[in-house]
């Protein structure tokens, strides 16, 4: 492999051998074919090996660990990384051929951004697209926005290697929590972090995610003050995890609400009542919708 332009992409993975097989497919399959591929698996019990050992790539590098947790596997695999831009996706989520190429072309284009994510195509189990995001890509609304809720999605991004080990990687106490989060808040404080309006993911939404249940009012205050503080106290984390667990409780594991509503997202609806009428005019359209985002969340900041 050409070091020059290397670009690695780390795969954690836990039970995961329904979906596994895709997201590495997807990877194999990008544009920009100067890649390594580290797959940290934290604990498997499934056949999750087998599947990636009979995958004939020596691009891909497999590590087998005791469970652990996304935080401990994420930076197991940060130390196994050889190249300074690191991509990040999850098993049951599917890279578009062209992500790697786009975001490390927009990194080394872009000498004082630190991290760089996209939006997402939302996908249902089968693998369906169901919805979309409109990232916040104004720099003056980035620092509004994300004092209140996470603005990067987590397995779109792309970031430099150096700058998250400068800021200690991944904590393990939030792990499962917010360690995305937290780790884009110190990196904030390095250098710009910022998204591509295109979606060059599609992120899954399936039963038993706890990201599909909705977040309560007070697991959003405590987790406000951890980002606005950028500090904790063990109590805070348990204070979180105890929420976490009430909400996933309440909600059997899954929330049906969030998977209509991402398909009745105001957002989205306009997006495709345009593009269809107006296939021919997409960057009119994208540029519009960007212009009615800053309108709607300067006036109500949501």
């Amino acid at each position: 492999m050409n070091k020059d332009n290397i670009v690695s992409v780390l795969l954690p993975t836990y039970n995961a051998s329904s979906t596994i097989k895709a997201t590495i497919d997807s990877i194999i399959n990008q544009t920009h074919s100067n890649f390594e591929l580290i797959i940290i698996d934290d604990g498997s019990t499934d056949n999750t090996r087998k599947i990636v050992s009979d995958i004939n790539d020596d691009r891909i590098t497999y590590i087998y660990k005791v469970n652990g947790g996304i935080s401990s596997a994420l930076n197991l695999g940060i130390e196994n990384c050889s190249s300074e831009y690191i991509a990040r996706i999850d098993s049951d989520d599917i890279a578009y051929s062209t992500r790697l190429e786009k975001q490390y072309k927009y990194l080394k284009e872009n000498k004082d951004t630190l991290l760089v994510g996209s939006a997402v195509d939302y996908i249902d189990g089968n693998g369906k697209v169901i919805g979309r995001t409109f990232p916040i890509i104004f720099d003056f609304l980035s620092d509004l926005i994300f004092k209140k809720r996470n603005i990067y999605a987590h397995p779109s991004v792309m970031f430099k290697k150096n700058a998250v080990i400068k800021c200690g990687g991944y904590d393990e106490n939030l792990s499962g929590l917010m360690e995305d989060y937290y780790l884009w808040a110190k990196l904030r404080n390095l250098g710009k972090c910022r998204n591509m309006y295109e979606a060059l993911t599609q992120y899954r939404i399936s039963e038993n995610q706890i990201t599909s249940c909705k977040p309560s009012l007070k697991y959003k205050e405590l987790e406000r003050i951890i980002i606005n503080n950028l500090k904790y106290e063990m109590l805070d984390i348990v204070n979180l995890r105890k929420e976490r667990e009430r909400i996933k409780n309440e909600s059997n594991g899954f929330s049906k609400t969030r998977i209509n509503g991402i398909g009745l997202n105001n957002f989205y609806l306009i997006y495709k009542y345009l593009s269809f009428f107006n296939k021919k005019n997409s960057s009119k359209i994208t540029t519009l919708l960007k212009n009615m985002q800053v309108y709607i969340w300067y006036l109500y900041g949501k």
